[in-house]
């Protein structure tokens, strides 16, 4: 949890807090919407209040963190 707070708030300064969305999906297709723990869009949070969910092609940078590994 600590590392994903630290990459918002990173992800926050570089491209500004409008543009940076954390746990929210991502519309790849029907069947895959994955939500990351955080992804910097191409516009406003504000334009998918009435856009929908955004979509691939607006995504500029997905950030998944695993706090643990597999063996």
């Amino acid at each position: 949890v600590f590392v994903v707070h630290t990459a918002r708030a990173w992800l926050d300064g570089v491209f500004g807090v409008q543009y940076v969305q954390a746990e929210s999906p991502v519309y790849i297709n029907a069947n895959n919407v994955p939500q990351p723990d955080v992804a910097v869009l191409a516009h406003d949070r504000r334009h998918y209040l009435t856009a929908g969910t955004p979509p691939a092609s607006d995504v500029r940078l997905i950030v998944e963190v695993s706090e643990s590994t597999l063996s």
